[in-house]
C-alpha cells in the first residue's frame, strides 16, 4: 500500500503571543529609549543655547553706572553743595608818598610867592614873584623836596646856576641862585637829596635860594604846595 503524506498542522498560537509580548516589549523599549535619547539631547540644546544667550547678552550690555537711589518723597536728590572759594586776602597799601619838605632845613621866609617890588631896581616897580626865597648862609645845603627826575643842572640866565627836578604828574621845582650844582641831568634824586648850595649867582642881591613850583606849566605858590 502506497505511504500517503498528512499534511502537517502546527499551532502557532503558542508561538504568536510570545512573539507579539515580545515585540511589544521591543517597541516599548525603543519608545523609551528614544524619549531618554530625545530628552537627553533637548536638554543639552537648552543648556547650550542658554550658555550661548548668556554670553551674547554680557558681550553686548554695555557697561552702565548704578543707578543713583531713587530721592525721597518723590524729590529730586539734592544737588551737591560746592565749598566756597577762600576770600583772597586784602592786598597791603601801597605807602603813601612822603610829605614834599622845604629845601632848606632853616625856614626863614624872605620873599613870598606872588607881586611884590623889584628888589634889583628900588623904584617901586611891581614884579611878579614865581616863587619863594629863603634867606640862608652861602653854602648851606639844598635839598629835593620830593623823589624825581633832574631835567636841568646849569647856569640859567636869571636864576643862576638852577637845578630842575620833574617829580612826574606835572609837577616840577626849581632851586635857583646856587653856589654850586651837586647833581647832573637824567640823575634820579630821593626825597631830601642834596642837589647843591645856596649861592648868589644870577639876578640876586646876596645868598638865597629862590625856589618854585609848577604844575603843568603853572607857577604854583610853594607856600600851599609844602603847607608851609
Amino acid at each position: 500500500m502506497p505511504l500517503v503524506a498528512k499534511p502537517l498542522t502546527v499551532n502557532f498560537r503558542w508561538l504568536s503571543t510570545p512573539a507579539r509580548s515580545t515585540c511589544a516589549l521591543g517597541a516599548g523599549a525603543v519608545l523609551a529609549l528614544g524619549s531618554l535619547v530625545a530628552g537627553t539631547a533637548h536638554s543639552a540644546t537648552e543648556d547650550s543655547l542658554l550658555v550661548d544667550r548668556t554670553s551674547v547678552v554680557s558681550e553686548l550690555a554695555p557697561e552702565t553706572a548704578p543707578a543713583e537711589p531713587p530721592a525721597e518723597n518723590g524729590q529730586e536728590p539734592a544737588a551737591p553743595v560746592e565749598a566756597a572759594p577762600a576770600e583772597a586776602e586784602p592786598a597791603e597799601p601801597e605807602p603813601a608818598a612822603p610829605t614834599p619838605s622845604v629845601p632848606l632845613d632853616e625856614r626863614r621866609v624872605t620873599s613870598p610867592f606872588g607881586w611884590r617890588e623889584n628888589p634889583l631896581l628900588g623904584n617901586g616897580a611891581l614884579e611878579w614873584h614865581t616863587g619863594i626865597d629863603f634867606g640862608a648862609p652861602l653854602g648851606t645845603p639844598v635839598k629835593a623836596t620830593s623823589p624825581g627826575t633832574v631835567t636841568y643842572a646849569e647856569y640859567h640866565q636869571y636864576g643862576g646856576l638852577r637845578v630842575v627836578v620833574d617829580h612826574g604828574n606835572g609837577v616840577e621845582t626849581t632851586y635857583n641862585h646856587l653856589n654850586e650844582i651837586s647833581v647832573e641831568v637824567g640823575q634820579w634824586v630821593d626825597f631830601n637829596q642834596q642837589v647843591g648850595t645856596v649861592g648868589s649867582t644870577g639876578n640876586s642881591t646876596g645868598p638865597h635860594l629862590h625856589f618854585e613850583v609848577l604844575r603843568n606849566g603853572e607857577y604854583q605858590d610853594p607856600a600851599v604846595e609844602l603847607g608851609l
